[in-house]
């Protein structure tokens, strides 16, 4: 049995910090992993506001207590969070901003990291530099150009690319 992780936005750094942690239980390796969209970091660099002793209250005053966007259609509205308070945005601030730290040097298990550049919610550019760092001997970063956004693939938002992710992502981890 092998295991294989798909992770997508902030589950990337989580299972970064996972397999960092892998190779402390040989027993329980990580063939390969995939991360899709992965939040390095926010576009909007303001989001470190949350990390200062009153950045909170700052921001709340700056957008309002409450992060709410217009569902896109009626599946989104039925089964994704779309209003939600400002406060759940500051744990996503600190892990990512655990990153920093990351040996990303170190790492050993396979990973591709896929993105696009028309996303508006990470930043790209530190999504090449991790990858850059990161020492995996089979890793591969794949820019996905028929995606449109940050949700790459999926029956709510990005139901045109589920194939061609998938078979990105299958592939990746039988060339492994």
């Amino acid at each position: 049995n092998k295991i294989f992780i798909i992770a997508v936005s902030t589950g990337a750094p989580l299972s970064l910090w996972l397999a960092e942690h892998d190779r402390l239980q040989p027993e329980r390796k990580i063939a390969g992993m995939a991360l899709l969209s992965p939040n390095i970091y926010p576009k909007n660099k303001t989001v470190k506001l949350l990390l200062y002793p009153a950045g909170l209250e700052f921001a709340k005053l700056v957008s309002g207590k409450r992060r709410t966007w217009k569902p896109y259609n009626e599946m989104m509205k039925k089964y994704w969070t779309y209003d939600y308070a400002l406060e759940g945005i500051r744990p996503m601030v600190v892990l990512v901003e655990s990153l920093k730290n990351y040996k990303y040097e170190e790492q050993s298990t396979p990973a591709i990291f896929i993105y696009t550049e028309k996303d508006e919610v990470i930043d790209v550019e530190e999504v090449k530099t991790a990858y850059k760092r990161y020492g995996g001997k089979k890793k591969e970063l794949f820019e996905c150009k028929p995606c449109k956004n940050h949700i790459l693939a999926g029956n709510i938002i990005s139901p045109e690319t589920n194939e061609y992710i998938a078979e990105k992502i299958v592939n990746y981890f039988n060339s492994l």
